[in-house]
């Protein structure tokens, strides 16, 4: 015969108060192998343990089903968030080619930019430097043109002076030749006045 202890309790395999079956080998049924305490106390101890079993597995079944809807659930938003990552993805890889367009256009304007504005500083600096050289030659040209001036000046009061000293000396010519011119006029007027009388006596 073999001894099996049984403890009674809240939890029908463990019972808080001890049984001892003893185990008659030569029993049909279980009731005759373990015993008058088989039905009383074995028998629904397990009965309840199979029913706590059966309900803790269908609230399992339960909490399965809930948590494969939460799953699934959470599969949905998962793929839709992928397909809003996606989109979003898609959105900045378009703003992300965008903005380097961009920066490829600022570069090859700041490029031209750079270009045209060192040309522009350049002409800007063979204007200024043939503003200066016209400005030196106007300079040199005015006080060449100033010393002209006043040597033609000096030259023309001098010709000036030259001339009046002329015609005031063709002035004194003239009169003293008017007055010679005179004094022979009056002359031959005696002359031929002294003439006439001299032939008149003559033939008087």
């Amino acid at each position: 015969m073999r001894k099996i202890a049984i403890e009674t309790g809240r939890n029908p395999l463990k019972p808080t108060v001890a049984f001892q079956y003893m185990i008659n080998s030569k029993g049909s049924s279980p009731a005759e192998m373990l015993g008058s305490g088989y039905k009383t106390v074995l028998k629904p101890a397990l009965v309840a343990r199979a029913e706590e079993k059966k309900r803790i597995c269908l609230s399992n079944l339960e909490n399965f089903n809930d948590l494969q809807k939460q799953l699934q659930g959470n599969v949905n938003v998962l793929a839709e968030g992928r397909d809003n990552i996606s989109s979003l993805q898609a959105k900045n890889d378009e703003v992300v080619a965008h903005l380097n367009l961009l920066d490829r256009e600022i570069i090859n304007d700041e490029s031209r930019f750079t270009s045209e504005a060192g040309q522009m500083k350049d002409e800007l600096e063979k204007k200024k430097n043939s503003l200066i050289s016209l400005e030196k030659q106007a300079d040199g040209f005015l006080k060449i043109s100033e010393k002209r001036l006043q040597d033609a000046t000096l030259k023309a009061d001098e010709d000036t002076e030259a001339a009046a000293k002329a015609l005031l000396a063709l002035l004194d010519g003239m009169t003293e030749h008017k007055e010679f011119m005179e004094t022979a006029i009056a002359q031959r007027r005696t002359d031929l006045y002294e003439a006439a009388q001299y032939i008149a006596h003559l033939f008087g």
